[in-house]
């Protein structure tokens, strides 16, 4: 009789636990959120319309798509004028040696935008990548210590804008290779899987 009283037991439990593994809501697993950022690179004191109505000479503009919590490069060009400057912060810096920074016969720059989404906003951290060329290759630095940040919500504008320490840095480095000062925005959004990019 205890015998038979015990499997009831375990009988009505495993009952119940089916019963609530019925009822209990599957949990929907939702794939990482892409988002769309619009970069706008404008020279310096040029007022961006809204539709971006205006010859190249005044704007260009970038769509990128990027998964939450990844990243995209900005290509922003060549710096054969200013080499010596991003020579002299590499050396300075510790990123490279006095002997490989007087090897470096061209520098590349861009931008590394990092994804994050928070509620319903969304970070960008944006740091500088520096590409110098030698004559055993090239190497790649990327300076975290000039990186620039904020949360915007999706659809608004986010301006690189560094901070006083960092501006002499950034105004070599927003520049297009006539050596205009360049102002950059991002406008993120969220982007919907099957949403076409345009």
């Amino acid at each position: 009789m205890r015998r038979f009283n015990c499997f009831l037991r375990v009988g009505i439990i495993i009952t119940a636990f089916l019963l609530l593994l019925q009822e209990a809501p599957y949990a929907e697993v939702k794939p990482p959120q892409n988002i769309r950022i619009e970069v706008i690179f404008a020279k310096d004191g040029t007022r961006v319309p809204f539709f971006m109505k205006g010859s190249d000479e005044e704007f260009l503009r970038q769509i990128l798509v990027i998964r939450d919590g990844l990243y995209a490069k900005v290509f922003l060009g060549k710096r054969s004028e200013e080499i010596d400057y991003f020579k002299s912060y590499l050396i300075t810096k510790g990123y490279v040696s006095d002997d490989t920074g007087k090897e470096i016969k061209g520098v590349n720059v861009s931008l590394k935008i990092t994804t994050r989404v928070v509620g319903s906003r969304i970070k960008l951290v944006v740091v500088p990548l520096i590409t110098c060329f030698t004559g055993q290759g090239e190497e790649s630095f990327e300076l975290d210590a000039l990186s620039v940040s904020g949360v915007v919500k999706s659809g608004k504008v986010f301006k690189i804008a560094p901070d006083s320490a960092k501006k002499k840095f950034y105004t070599h480095l927003l520049r297009n290779e006539k050596g205009e000062v360049l102002v950059v925005k991002l406008i993120p959004s969220f982007l919907k899987y099957g949403s076409a990019v345009n």
